[in-house]
């Protein structure tokens, strides 16, 4: 059995397992003593991640906590400390093949998967975290936050401008432009001239 310790607000916790939900997956809440354990049986080529509920926003917004876990055919177990009234545990996994599970990147956005739940609080199996059809990677790479669609910044969203040389986060996304160069670094005016037979 792996066992890990980390450390989170809760005494009454639930816990769900997520994305890729199956029936052969089983999560738990086992007490000893006076310690809780979430503990679960990890599936040989499966690999983990684990949210917790934010306890000022509970079962709305989530945290990853810094762990991937590779099944291994054996019981994974992770301690929780309780420091609040209540927790809410998030287990999400997926059959994606890896030798890496931490430095693979499972959803193609240019961030590894460690990354991803260690330092960009994104979704490793997700490559639009924040739906806004801009990259994670991307967002990361600009500066802007990953997780706002620009409903809390403008300038982090699909329509932002933060460089304001008047190309949408959408459109330097899609041509492969920096949305923090100046105006004088914008991309240039693309035209299209279409012909046809007998034109």
């Amino acid at each position: 059995m792996r066992a890990a310790r980390f450390a989170w607000a809760g005494a009454a916790l639930w816990l769900a397992a997520a994305a890729a939900l199956a029936s052969d997956q089983d999560v738990g809440l086992v007490t000893v003593g006076a310690d809780k354990f979430l503990r679960w049986y990890g599936h040989s080529g499966r690999t983990y991640f684990i949210q917790v509920s934010d306890p000022d926003d509970h079962l709305c917004s989530w945290t990853w906590a810094p762990i991937i876990e590779a099944g291994n055919d054996e019981e994974i177990s992770y301690e929780v400390d309780a420091t609040a009234d209540k927790s809410f545990f998030r287990l999400k996994f997926t059959d994606q093949p890896t030798n890496d599970p931490d430095g693979d990147d499972f959803d193609g956005d240019g961030l590894s998967n460690w990354d991803e739940v260690s330092l960009y609080q994104t979704d490793p199996l997700n490559w639009d975290t924040d739906t806004d059809g801009l990259g994670d990677g991307w967002e990361v790479e600009q500066g802007l936050d990953a997780g706002d669609d620009g409903s809390v910044n403008p300038a982090n969203g699909a329509e932002g401008d933060p460089d304001a040389d008047g190309f949408s986060n959408a459109i330097e996304y899609a041509i492969g432009s920096s949305a923090t160069k100046t105006s004088a670094e914008a991309p240039a005016t693309v035209g299209l001239i279409i012909l046809t037979p007998g034109s």
